[in-house]
């Protein structure tokens, strides 16, 4: 007895296919500055990562910003209690800022407040960007060797380090976040390359071509007109599978007895 044939349900096969040639041109991000090798090996392919990000990046405005963590930074403990009294001093300026920032507010980033960093207790830390922020007022004036040092230390760590007036913070703080806003995505924000197309166009002319591959189906019942798991239940590659081997033998069984 020969088994019905049916062309394959072409709307799960083909959609995905559309998907996959659509998303050859989307672009995604390369952490590295470096253009991607023109062939698709898995080292060509090292460091991209989706638009989206995820853990690995924060966004800005629709720019990608890789987090940057800096571990086993120095810490001197004696001045835990210094800091704590800092924080609960309440300098205006600091208090203004830390309301714009903290709780993950810009931009779901995570800032500590009078972070201690070797012998040094620093305004604002972002330790996903290692990033520094310090507001400058009166205090900052006669310390010009003191502040020299401790710049040169924190920057030796690899830290980054922003500084804002305490003037402008008082007088203008939307501007100063924005201008800080834009030192981020100067600063850190990726370059965009377009995806590597050569891996998903290839696979989705595969599929499209699989689409209208005819298959075989065990039951001489046609199958329904939607795609639903249940529409395609007993489906099978005309061309393997056990129960293509099946009905394969059957067929010489039904020809032998004729003869």
């Amino acid at each position: 007895m020969n088994d019905e044939r049916h062309p394959a349900p072409q709307g799960i096969l083909s959609c995905f296919a559309i998907h996959l040639i659509r998303s050859a041109s989307t672009p995604l991000t390369r952490g590295e500055s470096q253009a991607p090798a023109t062939h698709h090996s898995p080292s060509s392919l090292k460091g991209w990562q989706s638009k989206t990000g995820g853990v690995d990046a924060h966004h800005i405005n629709q720019h990608i910003i890789p987090k940057k963590f800096t571990p086993n930074l120095p810490r001197n403990a004696s001045l835990k209690n210094k800091a704590k009294a800092l924080r609960k001093a309440g300098v205006l300026s600091e208090v203004l800022f830390w309301q714009q920032v903290h709780r993950k507010k810009f931009y779901s980033i995570d800032f500590d407040r009078q972070c201690i960093i070797g012998n040094y207790i620093v305004d604002f830390y972002v330790p996903s960007l290692s990033l520094i922020i310090e507001i400058d007022g009166q205090s900052h004036e006669h310390k010009g060797v003191y502040d020299e040092q401790r710049q040169s230390f924190l920057t030796s760590l690899g830290l980054h380090i922003y500084r804002i007036q305490d003037a402008d913070v008082k007088s203008d703080l939307s501007n100063v976040t924005l201008r800080f806003e834009d030192f981020i995505i100067q600063s850190y924000a990726v370059e965009r390359h377009p995806v590597p197309q050569g891996i998903l166009s290839c696979f989705a002319i595969h599929l499209i071509r699989s689409a209208s591959t005819p298959l075989t189906r065990g039951e001489s019942q046609a199958p329904a007109s939607n795609n639903s798991p249940s529409s395609l239940k007993g489906w099978q590659s005309k061309t393997g599978g056990v129960d293509a081997k099946k009905n394969k033998t059957a067929a010489g069984r039904t020809h032998h007895h004729e003869l």
